[in-house]
């Protein structure tokens, strides 16, 4: 609980350093804070080199220290830093409506659409857990990978969301297509590269969560079909971001809302109504992908965006 603390400070630096675009500094952060909590929990849970053996208390305890000390980094790296510290991130301003009114109507459209999302995952695995126990623990495992396998696809949709802003911001909306068109670009021949590796070592891949055979035989079509999924996916979720970029979070949260109707009908009908297979089921996420894109790129090329102040 007294991580929490800790942990929003470092939201806060994140997106600070993401907005300036000065992300090198957050895969410090990151290397810094795995380090010290991987090292921590040796120490702790175990008790090893005369620490006290404290168990999966040790483990939070860990986690807490890890984030207060990337919490630490940050302060360190804006204080010591010329650029950063010209931001005056840490006098506090004079209190201002406006403002306050302009960051809410953004985020809170925001907040709603990540709600949605969250839902999203927790009702499709309802429908899942209908299906029986054997399905539940593939699908779980399935998307632990999946998570792993988009981490660059993630990273690339960062980075859209501050250029088209940026952009926006400059009054250079005729660049924005041409950002996003040229990250796609990047994005797809990283996201080849991740397919081409993990179609080789599907069964390595599965064996990190589990030894049953069982569960590895019936994974590996589950597998590949998310693995398909991350080509389009490379594509939707940056025009997705793009929308995001243009700060008109409303859009994005109808463009989220209207996909996953589509797609928790389609997870329904397949799952519950025709008993499908579980591959056939995991084949949503096109559905999710190809819909999110569709609107996303919709919006970009014709919605009205390009006379939006950000």
């Amino acid at each position: 609980m007294w991580g929490i603390l800790f942990a929003l400070t470092n939201v806060a630096f994140r997106a600070f350093f993401v907005g300036i675009t000065r992300t090198r500094l957050l895969g410090y952060s990151a290397a810094i804070m795995a380090v010290v909590n991987v090292g921590l929990d040796y120490l702790l849970i175990f008790g090893n080199f005369g620490f006290p053996e404290m168990g999966i208390g040790g483990a939070a305890l860990a986690s807490v220290i890890a984030e207060a000390v990337s919490a630490l980094f940050f302060i360190i790296a804006t204080l010591t830093n010329r650029e950063n510290r010209k931001y005056c991130i840490f006098k506090l301003p004079k209190f201002n409506w406006e403002i306050i009114t302009k960051t809410w109507n953004i985020s809170v459209f925001i907040m709603l659409q990540n709600f949605v999302s969250i839902a999203a995952w927790f009702l499709f695995f309802i429908v899942i857990e209908q299906t029986g126990e054997h399905p539940l623990a593939i699908s779980n495992i399935v998307r632990s990978i999946y998570m792993l396998l988009m981490i660059h696809i993630w990273s690339f949709s960062s980075s859209v969301n501050t250029l088209v802003s940026n952009a926006i911001g400059e009054g250079n909306t005729s660049h924005v297509m041409h950002i996003i068109n040229k990250v796609n670009k990047l994005s797809i021949v990283i996201t080849v590269l991740v397919l081409a590796i993990a179609l080789c070592i599907p069964d390595l891949l599965i064996r990190i969560y589990t030894e049953n055979e069982s569960l590895i035989r019936d994974a590996r079509p589950v597998l590949f079909v998310v693995i398909g999924a991350l080509i389009p996916l490379s594509l939707a979720i940056n025009w997705f971001s793009g929308v995001s970029g243009t700060a008109n979070t409303k859009m994005a949260l109808l463009i989220e809302t209207a996909t996953i109707v589509f797609y928790l009908s389609f997870v329904f009908i397949v799952a519950i109504v025709m008993k499908a297979s579980l591959p056939v089921i995991w084949t949503s996420e096109f559905v999710y992908t190809i819909v999110l894109g569709l609107f996303s790129y919709l919006y970009l090329k014709f919605g009205k965006w390009r006379g939006k102040e950000i």
